[in-house]
């Protein structure tokens, strides 16, 4: 490091790289889950389960409990990851990398790389955006150059490098676009329905409900 006479830096000094905190077992990732939850910073995570949610999330793609948190996003029971996290996972896969090639107000194209080989083009313009309906929202009048880059990257993440993420992965604004998941079926025990469950109409109750529906709509019931 160049100095001064008196001491004083001139060249350029490195920054010490901290590594971040991260919880070794399940105890130590509930205890920072309530240290989360119990500080207010995060309107998503009021309850300890719900930061340990977005924690584990944010782990299996390999990111610290702060950027989880901040970046991770669990909606309607979908697990959601910012656009600039997308991109930091994509530049620490050390397999895939990528390149911004346009960015503006209309339109934002990315290059998506695996070492030397190009993988291919994720456009999203401003047309597109209104094809789907989506310049209503506020946030696409104010920002459109980051909601530009939010969906080409997340398609792009879709289409190219799905394997970093474990399949299929949704900026929080897509997954809100998403129907609810809908229920599971109910399940019938193989050994036959229980002992709460309606019997089966006999085949008597069958022709009665038969001939009511007929003569409602004025037909002739079948002898």
């Amino acid at each position: 490091m160049d100095t001064k006479e008196n001491g004083t830096p001139t060249g350029p000094t490195a920054l010490a790289r901290v590594e971040p905190l991260v919880p070794s077992t399940f105890e130590d990732t509930m205890s920072m889950a309530k240290v989360f939850a119990a500080s207010g910073f995060f309107a998503d995570s009021r309850e300890a389960a719900q930061a340990v949610v977005k924690m584990l999330a944010g782990r299996e793609l390999g990111f610290p409990p702060i950027a989880s948190m901040t970046g991770i996003y669990i909606v309607k029971g979908r697990v959601g990851c910012g656009a600039n996290l997308m991109a930091a996972a994509i530049q620490r896969s050390g397999r895939f990398s990528y390149r911004v090639v346009k960015h503006d107000d209309a339109q934002c194209a990315i290059e998506f790389t695996e070492g030397a080989r190009v993988l291919g083009v994720s456009t999203f313009s401003l047309e597109d955006a209104k094809k789907a309906g989506l310049t209503g929202n506020s946030t696409w009048q104010g920002y459109p150059r980051n909601m530009l880059f939010a969906r080409a990257m997340s398609n792009g993440c879709r289409w190219y490098t799905p394997g970093i993420f474990g399949g299929p992965i949704y900026t929080p604004e897509e997954l809100e676009e998403l129907p609810e998941p809908s229920a599971a079926p109910a399940m019938v025990s193989a050994a036959g329905p229980g002992p709460d469950a309606s019997p089966p109409p006999t085949a008597q109750a069958e022709a009665l409900g038969t001939e009511a529906r007929a003569e409602t709509a004025g037909e002739k019931p079948p002898s």
